[in-house]
């Protein structure tokens, strides 16, 4: 029997998960489908009764999804059960279906972490700016706290709403963890403009706070955004500050271009995409090993 698995988000024309995921049911004799499927804001509700109910042929034999932005939060509303790994990003990109229960899961902070150990990025004891407040910024900051990054600045346009993620991050922390953490990770929150400006000082004055590494993780630079990036003066960071980019399609961002036409390492966001689709096809189907074969498929599109 054809079992169906999706991704929904908007846009996710630009995807390369439906190539990946049949690509490997292919190789491990899988009898599976998957497809992306555009759903915007305003269409998440149907969608998700229409999937727990079968209410389309499409949906019959459906066994999860992967979810991407917009939806990575306001999902968890509509989740039966949610794993730990959700609870403590408070967002979801992977949801399992069983006997119409629908369980959230969140491997992106799997996927981040396994790219910075692949590409031979410590995040211990570093200065950490997280450009963003979405999904992908809570995933960012939970594996940046979880490995000692000495500093972790949250930088939005509103300054108040980093500070409430930044407040939200830390709850949901001492919650999930009963005894204290003995790690000092310290917290800022800023808009672009203070931003820009306390990287001025930072670096061309004191040269005590320099940023280690800088992450986009909001969605500028995308396809329908490709000429677009957050705010950034490249006179003004050492170059020693490593630019990664969580987007993958374009392979290079106009930030990472511009990072790298400033002599800055780069990363994009391919290997955590890899990362997290392999945790991802573990939870539905229980397949383990796969890297080798993931990583030879994801470098037909370095």
């Amino acid at each position: 029997m054809l079992k169906k698995l999706y991704l929904i988000g908007s846009p996710v024309a630009h995807s390369i998960s439906p190539a990946f995921h049949n690509a490997v049911s292919t190789h491990r004799g899988q009898d599976i489908k998957y497809e992306a499927i555009d759903i915007k804001k305003d269409e998440l509700k149907a969608f998700i009764h229409n999937i727990k109910n079968s209410s389309k042929d499409m949906y019959k034999n459906c066994i999860g999804f992967n979810v991407t932005s917009p939806h990575k939060v306001e999902i968890m509303q509509y989740m039966d059960e949610l794993d730990d790994s959700a609870l403590l990003t408070d967002s979801v990109n992977v949801v399992s279906i069983e006997n119409k229960i629908l369980k959230g899961y969140n491997t992106d902070v799997f996927g981040f972490e396994k790219m910075m150990i692949n590409r031979g990025v410590s995040l211990q004891g570093k200065s950490v700016v997280i450009l963003g407040t979405g999904g992908a910024a809570k995933a960012v900051v939970s594996a940046c706290h979880h490995h000692n990054a000495s500093c972790i600045t949250v930088v939005s346009r509103n300054v108040k709403k980093a500070q409430n993620f930044i407040k939200k991050h830390l709850l949901r922390h001492n919650n999930r963890h009963a005894q204290p953490s003995m790690q000092h990770t310290n917290y800022s929150a800023m808009d672009y403009k203070c931003f820009n400006e306390n990287t001025r000082y930072a670096t061309n004055k004191t040269n005590q706070q320099k940023y280690g590494i800088i992450i986009n993780a909001t969605p500028l630079g995308m396809s329908n955004t490709i000429q677009q990036m957050p705010l950034i003066n490249f006179n003004i960071i050492d170059k020693s500050c490593i630019f990664v980019d969580l987007i993958y399609s374009p392979v290079q961002t106009k930030l990472l271009r511009c990072a790298k036409e400033n002599q800055h390492k780069v990363i994009n966001g391919m290997d955590m995409l890899m990362y997290q689709a392999i945790k991802s096809y573990e939870i539905w189907t229980g397949e383990t090993d796969l890297y080798h074969f993931s990583k030879s498929f994801f470098s037909q599109y370095e």
